[in-house]
């Protein structure tokens, strides 16, 4: 329970400048809207169009060094770990982690989409979400000891794995 606590922690402190910017653009824009007045209202609604992509990308990026910062304090249990940028910087730019962690989003992306599926899709957006979930972690840890010294191999699932 700590460890998941511990991870929590890592995680917000990984996401804290996309959610500052998200913060402080958002809140601008807001502020821009109460004011009386069509170019103030234009500047929110630029604002927030602009806030709104650049925060998206910063959470795409700090998400991505989040998950391997996570996976190295679980590897070595130790919460300092989580922020060695010998071991993100060489795991980040290495594809064997980075093709994984893209095959990771697309399911979760996948397992999202289901619960648009109306009644049924939202029977099954539990049990989607957590398979997502357990793949994902597998890619991750796969992924990550694959680029960190090459212990482990990842092999793409089969044609018949993937739409399984």
């Amino acid at each position: 329970m700590i460890e998941g606590a511990q991870a929590w922690v890592i995680s917000v402190l990984y996401l804290l400048i996309p959610i500052l910017v998200a913060a402080v653009t958002v809140g601008g824009s807001i502020t821009a809207f109460t004011n009386d007045g069509g170019t103030a209202t234009a500047l929110g609604t630029g604002g927030l169009l602009i806030g709104t992509v650049v925060s998206g990308v910063l959470a795409v990026l700090f998400g991505y060094l989040a998950v391997i910062g996570i996976v190295n304090f679980a590897r070595e249990e130790r919460f300092g770990a989580a922020f060695d940028t010998q071991v993100i910087r060489s795991v980040a730019f290495d594809r064997r982690y980075a093709i994984p962690w893209i095959i990771s989003v697309g399911i979760a992306f996948i397992a999202g989409l289901i619960g648009a599926i109306p009644v049924i899709g939202w029977i099954l957006t539990p049990f989607a979400s957590f398979y997502a979930a357990v793949v994902a972690a597998n890619l991750w840890a796969t992924g990550f000891e694959a680029a960190y010294d090459g212990s482990a191999e990842w092999i793409p699932p089969s044609e018949e794995e993937a739409t399984a």
